[in-house]
């Protein structure tokens, strides 16, 4: 015995041995027996930058009066981190809507799908068809096609490469065709692309598919309309939107009444995720 611990092989294998059977001790006491003193203490020492953009500079003639100032508004922000639940947001996000429509606030609506008409539609084709029309275009062309036809209006040389066209169209006749010429895609269905990927939706899914399945995402009650689930989905959507910087508030709206702001700070224990800020 005496002769195989003096083996140097075994004297590092019981080293190993030794410090790994503390480790392991040590391991299982954090983890399991001190856990919750722990986790407690590492969510106390969690720390979260807020960014406050500070007032412009007031610009005065040489007499002193007053050309340029600032003037206080407030804005309504939503910060992520201190929601907890798919419930929670859902019910922040409705009376958030609810509070703004009945003081007569807008807010921010970026959410791509509207009922339009009791259709489920893409604001984004809304938006290529409207450009096509407006340039006396069918409203069924294609990028490619819509190109080419207005090359062809303009009579831009056959010669140039799309990228050289397109200068040409913006320089010489300033047109800006909403098209991405390397790959001849409408910017708005790359658009529509960046917001499916969001929800890993599939790229060909239809407005009402997208919605259906967003609901489900989202968890919003079948008890609730679809109006009053697009309210909440576009509060939810500006709140996805902040992607990695969701620890960051994300704007709701902006230059808020009185009459919003007091209803806020009175039911600002409801609503723990929305503040009013200056």
């Amino acid at each position: 015995m005496i002769r195989i611990l003096k083996s140097r092989n075994m004297q590092i294998t019981l080293t190993i041995f030794i410090l790994m059977t503390i480790l392991s001790i040590r391991l299982f006491d954090l983890t399991v027996l001190e856990h919750g003193r722990w986790s407690e203490a590492a969510s106390g020492i969690s720390v979260k930058n807020i960014y406050t953009p500070a007032p412009r500079g007031e610009i005065y003639d040489k007499y002193g009066n007053l050309l340029a100032g600032n003037m206080q508004t407030f804005a309504l922000q939503v910060t992520p981190a201190d929601l907890e639940d798919d419930e929670s947001i859902n019910y922040m996000a409705s009376e958030i809507v609810s509070i703004l429509k009945k003081n007569g606030d807008s807010y921010y609506d970026n959410f791509p799908v509207i009922i339009q008409n009791g259709q489920f539609v893409y604001t984004y084709d809304n938006t290529i068809r409207d450009w096509l029309v407006s340039q006396n275009l069918p409203p069924t062309l294609s990028a490619e096609q819509a190109f080419q036809e207005i090359r062809n209006r303009y009579g831009i040389s056959e010669g140039l490469d799309r990228y050289a066209a397109q200068k040409e169209m913006q320089d010489t006749y300033k047109i800006y065709p909403p098209i991405s010429v390397k790959t001849f895609t409408y910017l708005e269905d790359l658009d529509k692309k960046t917001f499916l990927g969001r929800y890993r939706i599939g790229e060909n899914t239809t407005a009402e598919e997208a919605f259906r399945e967003l609901r489900r995402i989202f968890r919003i009650s079948d008890s609730v309309s679809d109006a009053e689930a697009r309210e909440i989905m576009v509060i939810r959507n500006e709140i996805a939107a902040m992607g990695y910087r969701q620890y960051l508030p994300a704007t709701i709206a902006t230059d808020v009444s009185d009459a919003t702001i007091i209803e806020f700070e009175e039911k600002s224990s409801l609503l723990p995720g929305a503040e009013i800020v200056s």
